[in-house]
């Protein structure tokens, strides 16, 4: 590679940073950490380059206390980006029995009332009141929304079959 080419951060070019080292081993080192730089695009600044060579002395002298030299490992390369499937499962729906027992309950006292005017008020007292308790049941219970209905279809439906009932009396 031609160091003369390159240019640091401060305008000095590589080679002449290079041969500033008064050793081989040091000039072997500052060209590593050029190369450094340069593969994993950080700027060439001094200070940069500094903490690249002083990275790379470690690596040599943990490889040299080793039984191996350094030269006699294989250079590995870079790994490659691998894609990850993340597979989101949603959560198992939980109903609340209760709650849609009482609006079922509280829709056909509903629709008995409705459909047998006179007679059904009283026969609809009895769905209307299970009605009534499965949603009061179901209020405590996740999710709330069947039950909340259910209370507030029954809840005036019995009040009004109260009144007629004590108006009958």
């Amino acid at each position: 590679m031609d160091y003369r080419s390159i240019t640091l951060a401060n305008g000095q070019s590589a080679q002449s940073w290079i041969d500033g080292f008064s050793t081989d081993s040091e000039r072997d080192i500052a060209r590593r950490a050029v190369d450094r730089c340069l593969a994993n695009g950080y700027p060439l600044s001094i200070l940069k380059l500094r903490i690249m060579m002083t990275e790379i002395r470690d690596q040599m002298t943990a490889l040299s206390t080793s039984s191996l030299n350094y030269r006699d490992y294989p250079r590995v390369p870079k790994p490659r980006p691998v894609a990850h499937t993340t597979v989101v499962m949603p959560a198992p729906r939980r109903g609340n029995g209760w709650g849609v027992a009482g609006f079922v309950f509280a829709i056909m006292a509903v629709l008995v009332a409705v459909l047998l005017p006179f007679i059904g008020i009283f026969i609809a007292a009895l769905p209307g009141l299970l009605g009534f308790l499965f949603s009061l049941i179901g209020v405590f219970r996740s999710p709330r929304g069947f039950a909340v209905a259910g209370l507030c279809i029954t809840a005036p439906g019995l009040l009004f079959i109260l009144l007629c009932y004590l108006h009958t009396l």
